[in-house]
């Protein structure tokens, strides 16, 4: 098995947050610990359907367990989110670009004014 890049590790996060149950899920665990019971009641949904998503969530690394006597609490990773934290802010760190900066490709049958590729006049095909 090959090490995730950036983009699959973001990827398969996103995948697995677009479950709104999974985004609300983590959003409790930020406020620390929680039982299966405990998350089952805040979230309104069955304690069957919380392992469900724990044990996905757990695969990916987001979650981790803790026997306490004869209750497992669910906390999250600190330092995959800590990686994700970071990734996350390289992702979506989008500087606009200036119209003289644009790059396209001649490929493209762009023929735009100024184009740094094809040098061409905008409307030229």
């Amino acid at each position: 098995m090959h090490a995730l890049t950036a983009a699959e590790l973001m990827a398969s996060v996103f995948r697995l947050l677009s479950v709104e149950t999974r985004a609300r899920m983590v959003e409790l665990l930020k406020s620390g610990p929680l039982c299966v019971g405990g998350l089952a009641r805040r979230l309104g949904v069955t304690p069957a359907a919380v392992s469900q998503h724990l044990k996905l969530l757990r695969a990916a690394g987001l979650v981790t367990s803790e026997r306490r006597g004869y209750h497992v609490h669910y906390g999250l990773n600190p330092e995959v989110f800590q990686r994700l934290r970071g990734l996350a802010g390289h992702f979506f760190d989008v500087q606009p670009v200036q119209e003289n900066e644009r790059v396209c490709c001649r490929q493209s049958g762009c023929r735009r004014e100024g184009c740094s590729s094809c040098g061409g006049e905008e409307g030229e095909k």
